[in-house]
Parts: C-alpha cells; sequence; structure tokens
C-alpha cells in the first residue's frame, strides 16, 4: 500500500516529463504538417525526425506514471542530437548540459568520473561538428553556445558550492578520517575495514539513493540489521547520520 502511495505522488520529475512529452509530440506533430523540408545530416530527416521525436515523447509520458532515469538521460541525449541537426542547435546544446547536469547531481559521475566525462563530451562535439553542415555561422554560434552553457554552470557550481559549504556539518566539511585526502580524489572503501555488505550498501545509498527500508528489501535484512551496520560505518568515517555520510563522499571518487 505505501509503495502504491510513493507511485502515484506527483513529483517535479513526473510534471518535468510530462512537460518535456508535449512538447516532444507538439515538434512531432508541427513535422508532420510542415511542408518545409528540414536540412539535415539526417537521412529523410523529417520522416526520422517524426519517429524519434514520437518515441520520445512516448517514453516521457511513460515517465509520468513510472520515473526510469536512464532513460530521462538517453531522451535527452537523443533530442540533443536531433535537434542540433535540425537547425535548433541552441536547444540541443541546452538539452546535453541538462542530461550533464542530471547525470551529476544524481551521483552517477562519482565512480570513473574522467571517462564518463570524456565519453559524453566526445559525444557532444561530435554533434557540434555536425552542425558544420548547416554553414560556419551557425557552428560558431552553436560552439560559442555550448562555452556559454559550460562556464555558466561551472559558475553556479561555485557559488552553491561556497554557500553550502557553510552549512555542513564539521564532520562533512573537515573529516578526520579522509582529511588527507583532495575532494574529487578516489576513496577505496574496503581500505575502511568494511563488511563486503557494508561496501555494497554504501554503494547503493551513494549511486540509487537507496533508504534504510529499500537496502533492507535488497539484502534480504531486517531493518535493524540495516541500522546496525549503518551506525558502525558511521563511527568508522566520524559521522553522526546517513545524510551526512552521503555529503562526505559526494566529494570523492568512491569505489571498492
Amino acid at each position: 500500500m505505501e509503495e502504491d502511495k510513493k507511485s502515484k505522488k506527483l513529483t517535479i520529475e513526473r510534471v518535468v516529463c510530462l512537460v518535456a512529452g508535449i512538447l516532444i509530440a507538439s515538434a512531432c506533430v508541427s513535422e508532420y504538417f510542415s511542408s518545409d523540408d528540414i536540412y539535415s545530416i539526417i537521412p529523410n530527416s523529417r520522416i526520422v525526425d517524426m519517429i524519434i521525436h514520437g518515441i520520445c515523447a512516448g517514453c516521457c509520458f511513460f515517465m509520468v506514471f513510472k520515473p526510469v532515469f536512464p532513460m530521462t538521460i538517453g531522451v535527452c541525449l537523443v533530442e540533443s542530437f536531433v535537434t542540433m541537426n535540425i537547425t535548433y542547435e541552441q536547444l540541443g546544446v541546452f538539452l546535453f548540459y541538462v542530461s550533464y547536469i542530471l547525470l551529476f547531481c544524481k551521483g552517477y559521475l562519482i565512480k570513473n568520473y574522467i571517462p564518463k566525462t570524456v565519453a559524453l563530451f566526445t559525444f557532444h562535439i561530435i554533434c557540434i561538428a555536425c552542425v558544420w553542415t548547416h554553414g560556419p555561422v551557425k557552428f560558431c554560434i552553436t560552439l560559442g553556445s555550448s562555452a556559454m552553457f559550460l562556464v555558466f554552470y561551472i559558475w553556479v557550481y561555485d557559488i552553491l558550492k561556497a554557500k553550502l559549504s557553510c552549512i555542513f556539518p564539521v564532520s562533512v566539511s573537515n573529516n578526520p578520517v579522509i582529511k588527507n585526502k583532495q575532494p574529487g580524489s578516489k576513496v577505496f572503501l574496503s581500505e575502511y575495514g568494511l563488511t563486503e555488505r557494508q561496501i555494497n550498501m554504501i554503494l547503493d545509498n551513494l549511486q540509487n539513493n537507496l533508504s534504510y527500508k529499500d537496502l533492507s528489501e535488497k539484502y534480504f535484512v531486517s531493518l535493524s540489521t540495516v541500522k546496525k551496520d549503518f551506525s558502525e560505518v558511521f563511527q568508522v568515517f566520524n559521522v553522526a547520520k546517513l545524510e551526512e555520510l552521503h555529503l562526505l563522499l559526494l566529494s570523492y571518487q568512491v569505489s571498492r
């Protein structure tokens, strides 16, 4: 019953999916009734774009009822490529950075940060290179837009980091256990005397945002066992609660 209520709860993620679905569906319909040819490197661009928009719109409407984060990223990246190649270059650039920021905020870039970032930006550079077929002016504008988005988001991140640092608990901002490691460096959980289950649960909490209840169901143990495991983890890392542990480890590349 509790799961059913949770699945029906209206969240901002579902609202975004609904709005995105309506927007993409509108683009699909407008292309169907448009008589103008779309100049694109994609063969049979109007038909292909309509099919892609239709699939992506369907995915968005599906996620209104059942949010699936990897599908959200997939839709953003696919639409980024498509829109950049049908003369909506700035919208495509925006969608790419939306996907990157979401991956960053959800913790998917904590592990193997460099290769994942290189892969994502290689894809983005290829998309920008394809815009050359629209002419050198649009190519330069698209390249400049991408650079502007990048430095703007870095600026916002720097502002938020400075503002939030003052409210971080001392156990996070000046943690004595891992104080010798620079933020962004690698932290290996196996070096801290944790059990295999504790390591798995920490990673699940970081990467998938699983709660105590979710972890107890996944590992087939009681809720009290999960809390006991984490109380030992808290002692190891000198923090008081799960939120502090989460904040602490998000600053590093955490792996086994």
